[in-house]
């Protein structure tokens, strides 16, 4: 029996599993990354096999893959060619993860932090600025006196009553560090095999940064991007989820064990 409505169809759940991914994924390499887009937000945690726990504070960073760490061709799985600044990887952040991970390996924050500012993990860090949180409501402070009184006591080794900080490493867009990429699959589509940044790591001495022309046209083509982002996570919002299965994709979530 023909359908209802011949025109509008929303998908099956077995053909959006099957979607084919825009890009076929990388091969494992460590890579150079570009830190193109560093924001604090609020999301839900992941709970019960789905995004519908309470929301909590994240830093989500998007990273265009520059090129190989070692050097050379980059290739994708099936061995074609991939050009810079053409992917996009996503990295959700703990900013409450500043310590290690039980194995002994830093958390994703502190490995970030501590290559950009070119010291060793095991040092205290010193990043470029911090964010004032207020305890009840996990709301931001603005505030220049309590920011200034939470340095002051923090100086003095006590803690400011109502208020916790966490680092802010949004000054580090537009930065450039290297990062070992793996396969995975997403939590919420087992079946779908996508890069993944396992951690960060340090740059190599004979990194060379772009020039300035390619990094305008690269800023450039990161923009358009992240423009049609948003709009496809509205149009989501708005339940058309056939609108965006290539934005998704390339969504990648984090397996970070927060300390």
């Amino acid at each position: 029996m023909a359908d209802k409505n011949e025109g509008f169809v929303m998908p099956s759940k077995q053909e959006i599993d099957n979607a084919p991914a825009k890009f076929t994924p990388l091969r494992a390499e460590d890579y150079i990354l570009r830190l193109s887009k560093v924001s604090f937000v609020q999301a839900p945690t992941y709970l019960n096999g789905a995004y519908n726990g309470p929301l909590a504070w994240k830093f989500e960073v998007i990273c265009t893959v520059v090129g190989l760490k070692a050097g050379g061709a980059m290739l994708d799985k099936e061995g074609q060619e991939v050009s810079a600044f053409q992917r996009h990887l996503f990295k959700d952040v703990n900013p409450y993860s500043v310590g290690f991970q039980p194995d002994g390996a830093p958390s994703i924050l502190r490995g970030l932090v501590s290559h950009l500012e070119g010291k060793d993990t095991n040092e205290k860090l010193s990043p470029p600025n911090f964010i004032l949180l207020k305890n009840d409501d996990d709301s931001v402070v603005e505030d220049a006196n309590l920011r200034e009184q939470y340095l002051t006591n923090m100086r003095d080794g006590k803690l400011l009553d109502g208020y916790k900080a966490v680092p802010d490493i949004r000054p580090y867009e537009g930065r450039y560090i290297a990062a070992n990429v793996i396969t995975s699959s997403p939590k919420n589509n087992p079946n779908k095999i996508q890069n993944k940044i396992s951690d960060f790591r340090p740059m190599p001495s004979t990194f060379t940064k772009p020039d300035a022309e390619a990094e305008a046209k690269a800023k450039e083509s990161f923009e358009e991007y992240h423009k049609n982002l948003l709009e496809g996570r509205k149009q989501r919002e708005a339940n058309t989820p056939q609108a965006t299965p290539e934005v998704e994709a390339m969504e990648i979530e984090s397996d970070e064990v927060p300390i």
